[in-house]
């Protein structure tokens, strides 16, 4: 979507992956390695870390050129908002 409207400021998505801490910041990976940054400003990435448990977890949120900011996560069939 970027690529079409390179004004658009963030798309809602939704990824599977792997919250991954970092210095000096996170990645959200998914199975294959490929990884996005992970934008955690105004959430704590800790409760993602928590609710994935190092396993690969559902998450919806906005992508951006920047990366990809979190806003609810599925723990099995429960939605978590962070």
């Amino acid at each position: 979507m970027l690529a079409l409207d390179p004004w658009l400021p963030d798309w809602p998505s939704v990824l599977r992956g792997v919250p991954v801490p970092g210095q000096p910041s996170w990645r959200f990976a998914d199975e294959s390695g490929a990884s996005v940054s992970l934008l955690a400003g105004g959430i704590d990435p800790w409760v993602l870390a928590a609710v994935s448990g190092g396993a690969p977890v559902t998450a919806a949120g906005e992508w951006s050129a920047d990366g990809f900011r979190p806003l609810t996560v599925w723990h099995g069939h429960t939605a978590v908002p962070l």
